[in-house]
């Protein structure tokens, strides 16, 4: 028997806009859509997330997402696409809890390295 394949939810998550700063070191406004990722409605169970930088010239750096759910695991590593640009993790979707997660994105041009901290609202049991 073969173990079933997440529902993948593909989710228009990070759009980066940046204005044009006149010190090259300053980070760019981020922001991502939407901010807090209601998983209800959605059947309990894994679920595939993808998220897609939406503004050219902007890359993820590193794994991109980080979920902070230590000791919990709930969601698995980021997947990040070969162009940086698109991640995926797997979420167990189970609990009914909220977590948070670190977007960690690039500006290609200046390097510098932008974060910040939305939710996802899982689905209770």
């Amino acid at each position: 028997m073969t173990k079933p394949q997440p529902k993948s939810m593909t989710v228009p998550l990070l759009r980066v806009y940046a204005t044009a700063p006149s010190d090259p070191t300053e980070k760019p406004k981020t922001k991502v859509h939407p901010e807090v990722l209601d998983m209800n409605g959605f059947p309990s169970g894994e679920q595939v997330l993808v998220w897609k930088i939406q503004t050219d010239g902007f890359v993820f750096e590193g794994d991109g997402i980080t979920f902070n759910d230590e000791g919990v695991q709930t969601f698995s590593k980021a997947t990040v696409s070969p162009d940086l640009r698109i991640a995926s993790v797997i979420n167990l979707n189970n609990d009914g809890l909220a977590y948070s997660y670190t977007v960690a994105v690039k500006n290609k041009v200046t390097g510098v390295v932008t974060r910040f901290d939305p939710l996802v609202q899982n689905e209770g049991k």
